[in-house]
């Protein structure tokens, strides 16, 4: 079972905090569809907390559709498009959270562009070589044989057809 953690010391409010670990950890795959949460007493026990503030989470998260509840059985990890939502959210709240602390530290706006372009464009290339995935399009049709950006037509690989090696061109070549 996954751990939950609160911060006291946090302005956001404790059942936003446990939300969102709700949905981070549905994000990483470390809560699985239809896996049973902890119950409102032990999960308010385990943090020292109201059971009335686990409640409201909880209440929320099943109103979103992220959870659901089964009478006397417990509360679960929906098995929906709720949970590619979930993904969603916590990719969103993570990008955010990275964009911001490269704001402060400095980075300009087209530097941060450029080092999102190139790991998505890695990224990509990574997932497109080991073929798609449950819930991704059949498009990534290609295989990347070798590494970086130095495809070429024998590769199998066109350009013009691949958005990964696109990007990566592009980056490399604003690098250079």
């Amino acid at each position: 079972m996954a751990i939950f953690q609160i911060d006291q010391q946090s302005r956001v409010p404790l059942y936003e905090q446990l939300k969102r670990q709700v949905l981070n950890l549905a994000a990483l795959g470390l809560l699985e569809e239809n896996e049973q949460m902890p119950s409102v007493r032990q999960l308010a026990s385990d943090l020292g907390i109201n059971p009335n503030t686990v409640q409201k989470a909880y209440r929320e998260l099943e109103r979103d559709g992220l959870i659901y509840t089964l009478p006397g059985r417990g509360s679960f990890l929906a098995a929906t498009d709720a949970h590619v939502d979930a993904i969603k959210e916590g990719l969103h709240q993570r990008l955010a959270e990275t964009i911001e602390m490269a704001l402060r530290s400095g980075f300009s706006q087209a530097l941060i562009e450029d080092l999102f372009a190139k790991v998505l464009a890695e990224k990509l290339l990574e997932h497109m070589s080991q073929g798609p995935k449950l819930g991704q399009g059949t498009s990534a049709s290609h295989k990347v044989q070798g590494q970086g950006t130095n495809a070429s037509a024998e590769d199998g690989i066109n350009k013009a057809q691949d958005p990964a090696l696109a990007i990566m061109t592009q980056v490399e070549e604003s690098e250079a």
